[in-house]
């Protein structure tokens, strides 16, 4: 965002709500078929993101290799009309539970070794105790860079080449790990930098 004006940073966000409202639109279609085949009352249906994008928050347009909510806050919804009633909670939850869930709601066995957790006694009403913390991952191996050691980055928000620099292989070199709880969250990168927030605060 450091060399785009508030012009391109608002058409580049304009691409985004775009997209948002295309998938809205296609979501809609499949409800719509769902009807008409008169299934919609048997089917579950679970909406989720693999990441959230920064849209010019923290001076970032897309993802990158760090962990700030805008891209680790995914939208995840549960829709099974004969038996979830309508409502939010504030539950931490993370995509590996999506495999769990979805076997359990299929009524098959969950198999030994699964790092998720299923959210079915949750979506029933049962007994069920929320995640006292998300734990969180991104990056490969190699020597991590910094933004200032990256020279080849696009000389326009609209290069073809890359769209966008995060999605440079080298904007994910270096691992980091985070572990977040509703008040707290600790980031630590291969790097040797680490970052604590109080979220409360």
């Amino acid at each position: 965002m450091d060399r785009s004006d508030e012009e391109t940073i608002r058409r580049i966000r304009a691409i985004h709500y775009g997209m948002i409202n295309f998938i809205d639109d296609a979501i809609g279609k499949v409800l719509d078929a769902l009807e008409q085949l008169n299934i919609a009352e048997h089917t579950v249906i679970l909406f989720t993101s693999d990441h959230g994008d920064s849209m010019g928050a923290h001076g970032v347009i897309q993802k990158h290799n760090f962990f700030c909510d805008s891209f680790t806050h995914v939208p995840f919804i549960v829709s099974w009309p004969e038996m979830v009633e309508p409502g939010r909670c504030e539950h931490l939850v993370e995509l590996v539970d999506v495999m769990p869930t979805l076997l359990e709601l299929a009524g098959c066995g969950i198999p030994i070794g699964v790092q998720g957790r299923s959210l079915v006694p949750y979506l029933r009403g049962g007994d069920y105790k929320p995640r006292e913390f998300a734990y969180i991952e991104s990056g490969e191996k190699g020597e991590p860079l910094h933004l200032s050691e990256i020279t080849a980055r696009p000389e326009h928000p609209y290069d073809e080449s890359c769209f966008v620099w995060c999605a440079w292989r080298e904007a994910f070199l270096g691992k980091g790990k985070c572990i977040r709880t509703h008040d707290w969250k600790l980031s630590v990168y291969t790097s040797g930098e680490g970052e604590l927030y109080n979220l409360q605060a």
